[in-house]
């Protein structure tokens, strides 16, 4: 999804959607408890809505922080086959470097 940024923070849309619809839905559950809201039964089904927008944002928040945790594992396991090659390279110039010593000692002898 969209990220916003302002100033030095950076705010996720899906987070956005999902803050607004609850504001909305507690300021529609307050005025209505309190009778200063009369509306017909269509206008009824807006916490309804309101909450369904609540859940598609966090839907869409959690799908975003998935895809993070994905790419982290992906990069995890890329890190990972590197330091296995490094392994394996630190395990052939150790060998080389015995074979270099042994080869200068026979020279120098």
């Amino acid at each position: 999804m969209v990220e916003i940024e302002f100033k030095q923070y950076t705010f996720d849309t899906g987070l956005i959607i999902v803050f607004i619809s609850a504001f909305v839905l507690l300021i529609w559950i307050i005025l209505k408890l309190f009778r200063i809201v009369q509306t017909p039964l269509i206008f009824e089904l807006m916490p309804l809505i309101t909450g369904l927008v609540a859940i598609f944002g966090f839907g869409i928040a959690v799908g975003r922080s998935l895809q993070i945790i994905k790419q982290l594992q992906e990069n995890s396991r890329e890190t990972n086959k590197r330091l296995d090659s490094l392994g394996n390279d630190h395990i052939l110039l150790k060998s080389d470097f015995k074979h270099f010593v042994k080869y200068k000692k026979s020279l120098s002898s």
